[in-house]
């Protein structure tokens, strides 16, 4: 899909693991926005307003369109627990301060 490209499939390793310690290993927010976005920002979770320091704010694009009340608002509970519940985690020791857009 053009303007909803997998973020996982992108990131240039193979298996699980070594995706998840190249993402763990970022040691800058650009770096992380790089290996999440490396083709710009038609992405499941698009990160390039932090890489510009536009906004700080992530774009999620993975719901398909609907007028549906009940599948809206599952989905906006979703994306709203998993910011509040990764806010709420100690930021990555790996990022330096400096970089951080928050």
């Amino acid at each position: 899909q053009k303007f909803c490209r997998s973020n996982l499939e992108d990131i240039p390793f193979s298996g699980n693991g070594r995706k998840h310690n190249a993402i763990v290993s970022c040691r800058a927010l650009e770096e992380l926005c790089d290996l999440m976005n490396p083709k710009g920002r038609y992405y499941k979770m698009n990160m390039q307003n932090l890489k510009k320091g536009r906004q700080p704010t992530l774009e999620f694009r993975q719901h398909s369109s609907t007028s549906n009340y009940e599948k809206v608002i599952f989905w906006v509970r979703f994306c709203m627990a998993l910011v509040h519940h990764s806010a709420r985690q100690p930021r990555p020791s790996a990022l330096m301060p400096e970089e951080d857009a928050f």
